[in-house]
């Protein structure tokens, strides 16, 4: 691979280096993580060819944030709604480039408010 060229993924190779650094992960929790706005989808898709399907290309970045996302999971037993503010927070240090975009960045932070109302509403008399 050339210095030019960035490393990037299929999502079987993405979600197989996660379990290579003792995380659980699977499709259904890759998918819970880009509905509630924590990662994005694949920065390309490619098809295997007629009627075969297609497939996703992740970068390096997207692949270093799922891990993150896994380990604050497991280890320190984020809830989702404190997840939130990590695509922020990688969007305010590094910018578009890190592979968090803004539109990303807006998805997370509705999902903040809403389960801030929702928790406020329901616990906090």
């Amino acid at each position: 691979m050339s210095p030019d060229r960035k490393r990037t993924y299929e999502t079987k190779e993405l979600l197989a280096y996660v379990r290579s650094c003792r995380f659980k992960v699977n499709e259904d929790l890759l998918r819970d993580f880009q509905k509630q706005g924590l990662m994005s989808y694949p920065a390309e898709k490619r098809s295997r060819g007629r009627a075969k399907g297609i497939y996703g290309i992740w970068t390096e970045q997207q692949c270093n944030l799922l891990r993150t996302l896994c380990m604050m999971k497991e280890k320190h037993k984020w809830k989702p709604s404190q997840s939130c503010n990590l695509p922020v927070w990688i969007w305010l240090y590094w910018g578009d480039e890190y592979g968090v975009t803004f539109d990303q960045v807006k998805r997370s932070r509705g999902r903040t408010r809403i389960t801030a109302k929702i928790y406020h509403k329901h616990f906090i008399l």
